[in-house]
């Protein structure tokens, strides 16, 4: 299965110069699935800070309130304006300025039990429907969301807008009636879903880091925003996960967002992080279950070591090799010395800046490292790949995207955002061998040491070696360069 994936991504040519230039148009093609998203999370909010009067802090009320005041912060936040328009081929971003938000609740299995609409009032009253009527569609949207949560996610959007059309036409509502519910629908399944849990008492800051399985609390697919707000046992401090739709919008903005959010709400305190080898366990997030399911793993690692050898190597061929050595090269480098990646194009993920007030461009560093290798001389085969490295992300820094790329289609990538604590890996349909994500990488642990999270998204018989992989990279890198 996974042979015929690289088969047919090796004959997509016509895409190859549109994934390269492009990433925000590839992107409506290639990454329509659920795991196809990521999530950031914002840990230890304090949900209750700026109010003047005693609020209602029971459940109920601190729902409403974290509504009300993530709808207030949303107004602000031009970068999360958008909705999904899906067609057949394809999904595209475009333009709402409503912030309708959704408050949503699931059973254990993913099935939606009820939801309850907070929609933006600048958007109008919907005069034509009266309490019953509203009701009524709201249990259609329902049960026909939980008809289709299991359908390919490529086709389920579209199917599930398809029916509950059929739905509404069978009602025989007419005149403005029909086109109050019409835009009603279209109000909830593109707005903001969110749902809510409570820690249990006692718990403690290493069961806060599990993620939480967005695959049993799917969006409808039209809105760009799926979030879980986790209060601790005395509803006074909350996490917030938030799952981005990644054609909408890419990690370094998303994590921008995640700081304005942790700024502007303030914090209760900082969570202590686990010590190196703490692992969260395997996450389900395909809607596929079966042996090509796709599941990410995360871990906690030293990354001091690793990061001396590169400070050391930097201050002795950075200027040899024309530019510094960077963590995503080194990585290449290592991951490529292990089995299942010797063999393996990886693209690293760079963040091509195009002025001072607008998104960014993301591009890719493509390079296959075991075109490079030569066993009797490491350091210099190391440093060749290095130079070349330099080369291509200098051409991708200065906006030559479709710069030298003679290494096939890249099935692997490797992203690093600096500033992000951990998070959901998103995973697209042009990377059978996986993503390897990593964020800060010195972040304080419970023991006074210093770790960073690395996490891995693809099959689940690849998590292992994976991990194993980033471990050896990690811990002893001078053996890929043994005669440094």
């Amino acid at each position: 299965m996974r042979r015929r994936v690289r088969t047919i991504i090796g004959k997509v040519k016509g895409l190859i110069l549109v994934y390269i230039g492009d990433w925000r148009k590839s992107s409506t093609i290639l990454i329509r699935t659920e795991h196809g998203k990521f999530a950031l999370p914002a840990f230890r909010l304090n949900i209750w800070s700026g109010l003047d009067v005693e609020a209602n802090r029971s459940l109920s009320g601190a729902e409403k309130h974290v509504i009300e005041r993530l709808a207030q912060f949303l107004r602000g936040a031009p970068v999360t304006h958008y909705q999904m328009r899906w067609h057949r081929f394809s999904a595209q971003r475009e333009e709402k300025d409503l912030i309708d938000i959704v408050h949503a609740n699931f059973d254990d299995n993913g099935r939606l039990e009820s939801i309850e609409p907070y929609l933006d009032s600048d958007g109008g009253k919907f005069e034509d429907l009266d309490p019953g009527l509203e009701a009524k569609i709201n249990q259609s949207i329902i049960k026909i969301y939980n008809e289709t949560v299991e359908f390919n996610d490529k086709k389920r959007p579209l199917i599930l807008k398809r029916r509950l059309k059929r739905w509404l036409s069978n009602q025989r509502w007419r005149g403005r009636v029909e086109e109050g519910a019409a835009h009603y629908i279209d109000r909830v399944l593109s707005g903001t879903f969110i749902h809510f849990e409570q820690l249990p008492q006692g718990c403690s800051d290493l069961d806060r880091l599990n993620p939480p399985q967005f695959i049993k609390r799917k969006h409808p697919g039209f809105g760009m925003l799926n979030i879980l707000c986790r209060f601790n046992d005395s509803i006074d401090e909350a996490d917030l996960w938030v799952q981005f739709n990644h054609i909408a919008i890419d990690g370094i903005p998303a994590q921008k967002l995640m700081d304005d959010l942790t700024g502007q709400w303030g914090k209760c305190g900082d969570l202590k992080y686990p010590p190196a080898s703490y692992k969260i366990p395997p996450l389900r997030c395909s809607t596929r279950n079966d042996k090509n399911g796709i599941y990410q793993v995360s871990q906690f690692m030293d990354f001091r070591p690793f990061l001396k050898v590169r400070k050391e190597l930097n201050e002795k061929y950075a200027e040899q090799i024309g530019g510094a050595i960077t963590i995503g090269s080194m990585f290449c480098w290592g991951l490529a010395h292990h089995y299942p990646f010797n063999k393996v194009t990886f693209e690293v993920v760079v963040n091509i800046p195009v002025g001072p007030d607008q998104e960014g461009i993301l591009g890719g560093v493509v390079i296959r490292p075991n075109t490079y290798f030569d066993q009797k001389n490491p350091k210099e085969a190391f440093l060749g790949f290095e130079r070349e490295f330099n080369l291509r992300f200098q051409a991708m820094r200065e906006g030559n995207l479709i710069s030298k790329f003679s290494e096939k289609m890249p099935t692997a990538l490797i992203t690093i955002v600096k500033i992000a604590n951990m998070g959901l890996l998103p995973l697209g349909d042009w990377t059978p061998d996986g993503i390897f994500g990593f964020g800060n990488l010195l972040m304080p642990a419970e023991d006074g040491s210093r770790v960073g999270g690395v996490a891995y998204i693809g099959y689940k018989d690849q998590l292992e070696d994976a991990m194993k992989a980033v471990e050896e990279v990690v811990t002893d890198f001078n053996k890929y360069v043994s005669n440094w």
